[in-house]
Parts: C-alpha cells; structure tokens; sequence
C-alpha cells in the first residue's frame, strides 16, 4: 500500500512540472522557461541562469521533482558552445578527434553526469552531486570504449572540480588504470599530458595494485 501511494504522489508530482499547473516560479536558462513550485525550489519570484546550459537545468529540475533524471538528452538539445567542447580544442588538435554533434550526444551519458555533477556542486544539492558521482563511476567502465566521449567527460571533470574532490576523479583514474591499452589512444595520453594530476593518479593506482607501494 505504501508503495502504490509513494507511485500516486510522484505520478502527480511528475504531472505539475510537466503541465506548470499552479506553478509560482520560473526558472529561465538561455531560452528555457520552466515553471516550478515555490514548494519544491524554496524561492520566490523569477530565478535567471544565464551562465548555465539549458539542457543540464532541465534535467537538474527534474531531479528536484522526481529524485532521478534521465543521463540520455534527446539528439541537438546538448549545447555544441559548451566550454567543454571549447577547451579541448587545443588538447586534441593534432588527434583524429572529431566534435561531438547531432545523435552522438544522446549517448554521452558519462558528460552529461560529469556535467550535472559541477551544477549540483555549484548550488550545493549534495543529493544530486552523489547521484551523478554514482551515474557516472557505473558509465565510465561501460563507455570508456568511446574514446572520444570519455576524453571530454574526463576533461570536463578535471577542470571543473577542484584537487581536493574525488568523486569524479575516482572513476577516471580506476577506468585507466584497469584499461592501460587506452595510452595507445592520442587523445588520452593528450589528456595525461595535460593534467599531470591525473597521470600521477593513474600511476599510484596501477602501483598500488601491483603491490609496489610500500604499506
């Protein structure tokens, strides 16, 4: 009984911030207009995100009503203006990288929860953070194969946590450390290259597990 009225409550939660029924707030990002609950978000009046992308936003609020989202974004809503893409320019230039568009983004889950994870950092909804820690540490043993995709997830994690959080960071270095064959990839040892930080991690976790670290 008890789950069947959690399933009405949520079916009807899911049903205000599809239709905006009695919403009292907006939420705009870029040319996004969500309207939400003062019930749910705890503001008042209109809340403007200018720096964030609209793709990600939405799928924050689906969190905050729903206690999930979906780490699939249909095909096009990703932006291809992130800073993200913007700053492996330089990192994978003399790769065989192409930019990631149109319907290979909605398989980039490991990005879009690498994504989520900084927003969820940047307005402190530690919930939301753990479940993108927990999305992500699952995706990255499963796409590491699309090079591409786990370059910029990787990337986009280092550069937008700092030294001391490992939550992402975690994921990456196990990922190499257990698959060293990605060093034959350019854009990977591109991305060692770069951050030092992560060459390192890599290094100390394949030691460790080779038992060559002194206890």
């Amino acid at each position: 009984m008890a789950d069947a009225t959690q399933k009405q409550i949520l079916d009807v939660v899911k049903e205000l911030l599809a239709s905006g029924a009695y919403s009292d707030l907006d939420i705009t990002c870029g040319e996004d207009i969500h309207n939400v609950h003062k019930v749910i978000e705890a503001k008042t009046g209109t809340i403007d995100l200018p720096d964030d992308e609209p793709s990600i936003i939405k799928l924050v609020i689906q969190f905050l009503y729903e206690g999930d989202y979906d780490l699939n974004i249909p095909e096009g809503e990703l932006s291809e203006t992130s800073p993200i893409l913007e700053n492996l320019d330089d990192l994978l230039r003399t790769t065989s990288y192409a930019r990631t568009t149109g319907a290979e983004h909605s398989a980039m889950t490991t990005v879009v929860a690498s994504k989520i994870y900084e927003v969820a950092d940047k307005y402190d909804i530690e919930s939301l953070k753990e479940l993108s820690r927990i999305k992500f540490s699952v995706a990255c043993p499963i796409q590491w194969k699309n090079s591409d995709q786990f370059v910029l997830a990787a990337n986009h994690a280092y550069t937008t946590t700092s030294d001391s959080d490992d939550g992402l960071r975690d994921s990456i270095i196990g990922t190499i450390a257990n698959r060293m064959t990605l060093l034959n990839i350019e854009s990977v040892m591109a991305l060692l290259n770069e951050d030092h930080g992560l060459a390192v991690g890599v290094l100390e976790k394949r030691a460790e597990e080779l038992g060559w670290l002194k206890e």
